[in-house]
């Protein structure tokens, strides 16, 4: 697949993993400048159960590094509901959401869908934070194809429902603002 030589010869570039480091140090910032402006007020009236605001970060999902902002952290396959933002190198930016199959939030599908659709979300279609099938097999669905039927059958299949929406980086400015948008939009929508 690669030369031996060619990849010995980006062991050897300093300034290239000075960079990679530089870049991750900025996602990172990012997401603690969007973590610091979220109220745990807004996090307990949106999802009670909820465990905070964690930033995590790691170098081999699927050979590359990603930075990751959860928002609530609550994993319960029952009543469970986070948000992920995903910064996935060679990928790109993602909101995911994840809700467990028996969260207050799914009780209504015709709203969920009519939210995610008007927000331009698309329907997870695999098992939970299957990343390679979600991004790279696009393994989604769009939400306004989505039926209340449909809804019902893969709440069976699957026993949680996940959503996905990509946001554009344009600049290193706008993706602050555009997590915190998304994630406060969501936070609004979840209220009782």
């Amino acid at each position: 697949m690669f030369e031996f030589e060619e990849l010995l010869a980006i062991t050897k570039n300093k300034l290239l993993f000075e960079k990679i480091s530089e870049a991750k140090k900025r996602f990172t910032h990012i997401f603690a400048e969007v973590a610091n402006q979220i109220s745990v007020d807004s996090l307990s009236k949106a999802h009670r159960n909820h465990r905070g605001i964690k930033i995590s970060k790691g170098n081999e999902l699927q050979q590359c590094p990603y930075q990751v902002l959860d928002v609530l952290r609550d994993f319960d396959i029952s009543r469970g509901c986070n948000i992920r933002i995903l910064h996935w190198w060679g990928r790109g930016l993602f909101v995911l959401v994840f809700f467990g199959k028996n969260h207050p939030c799914l009780s209504d599908s015709k709203k969920l869908i009519n939210w995610a659709s008007v927000h331009n979300y698309q329907i997870c279609l695999s098992d939970l934070w299957a990343y390679g099938k979600i991004i790279d097999e696009k393994k989604v669905q769009e939400s306004k194809n989505f039926s209340p039927e449909k809804f019902s059958n893969h709440l069976t299949n699957f026993s949680h429902l996940q959503l996905i929406k990509a946001i554009p980086i344009v600049d290193m400015e706008t993706p602050a603002d555009e997590i915190k948008y998304e994630v406060e939009n969501i936070l609004y929508w979840m209220l009782p």
